[in-house]
């Protein structure tokens, strides 16, 4: 017999994608899922559409509601408490998994823990391909590779949609520290600290780009405020890497200067020069946007969401 697949999702506040991502799920041309959804709290109908998915699809539909809004980390974590699957897929609420995303993960995940692939970025509103290869377009990676602990540190690449793992390897990570922001960042660093983690060069998820998401670049560095919050919430990341693993002293310098940076950015006022100075000047979203709004909307209209 095949064996059970779960698939995980965290959702807030998600009733207009919810179904659309669920319905991805059961869509799959592996048939041996369940789909395990916990409601972070939402204030929308999120709930009354989950109750409603469930109903119609028993025992296919496992889901949990948190009445308090706990955070992302916390509704991932209840996930995986209340799934059965040797294999585990960790998906968005506002995501779309393409048809063999499961089927195609399973094949190819071999003896490595962990598997990723790449998204297809496209707009909510008009449904527009924005890009067809995120991985290639952000890195330049158009093949297969296996990233190692080390490429991880220095640059967290996995997008999290898309994560496939095995039970054994993850029953080492859960639950993730709820104090993280980033569980895509740290569950691939937990598993490649043993053994490098696999890329796969094909699209496993389509990513949607909405206004509502927090990580959405019009929200993310509409104003300095918020990019100082959205730098600030690495800053636990980064001190419990140093905590946590044993990194040589050139990487514990590169981290250090990372959790600086970010220190420095949650300073007031006074200090939002320095924090414009501290950017790498090659970043030029990163600074455009500290440095004006305007700046800032141009760079993503222009250059990084439309060709």
């Amino acid at each position: 017999m095949a064996k059970l697949i779960s698939i995980i999702i965290a959702a807030f506040n998600e009733e207009q994608h919810i179904e659309f991502a669920i319905s991805s799920c059961l869509q799959q041309t592996y048939k041996n899922v369940e789909i395990i959804v916990v409601d972070d709290g939402s204030s929308d109908d999120t709930w009354k559409i989950l109750t409603s998915l469930q109903q119609k699809n028993p025992g296919k539909i496992l889901v949990h509601r948190f009445f308090q809004n706990r955070g992302k980390v916390a509704a991932f974590n209840k996930a995986f408490e209340m799934s059965s699957g040797d294999f585990i897929a960790v998906m968005g609420a506002d995501d779309v998994s393409v048809p063999d995303r499961i089927e195609f993960s399973q094949q190819n995940i071999g003896d490595f823990d962990l598997l990723f692939g790449d998204l297809r970025m496209f707009d909510d509103i008009t449904g527009k391909v924005l890009s067809e290869s995120l991985m290639e377009r952000s890195l330049g990676i158009n093949f297969d590779r296996e990233f190692s602990f080390s490429d991880l540190l220095r640059k967290p690449t996995v997008f999290g949609g898309t994560i496939y793992a095995k039970r054994s390897a993850l029953e080492n990570v859960f639950p993730v520290d709820e104090n993280l922001a980033h569980e895509d960042w740290w569950i691939p660093l937990c598993i490649a600290v043993h053994k490098n983690i696999k890329y796969c060069h094909k699209v496993l998820c389509e990513y949607r780009i909405h206004a509502n998401q927090d990580t959405v670049l019009n929200n993310r560095f509409s104003s300095y405020e918020r990019w100082r919050a959205f730098r600030v919430r690495d800053i636990p990341y980064y001190e419990k890497v140093l905590k946590s693993f044993e990194i040589d002293e050139d990487m514990e310098q590169f981290i250090q200067e990372r959790v600086n940076r970010d220190k420095l950015a949650d300073e007031k006022m006074l200090v939002r020069l320095k924090a414009v100075a501290s950017l790498n000047s090659k970043n030029w979203l990163d600074l455009a946007t500290a440095l004006h709004p305007i700046f800032r909307y141009w760079w993503m209209k222009r250059k990084h969401l439309y060709n």
